[in-house]
């Protein structure tokens, strides 16, 4: 995984083996959080 590659959560739970709503679910806790946020895609 290249560090300066953004991925879309979809992406990201594929490559996790997570649901999506499980990554969610650690962003709202403060568990797991992207490094940025694309303002425009949304992409991490």
């Amino acid at each position: 995984m290249r560090k300066d590659q953004r991925y879309s959560i979809g992406q990201a739970s594929k490559i996790c083996n997570l649901s999506i709503q499980t990554l969610r679910f650690y962003d709202k806790i403060g568990l797991v959080h992207p490094s940025e946020t694309d303002k425009f895609t949304g992409y991490r």
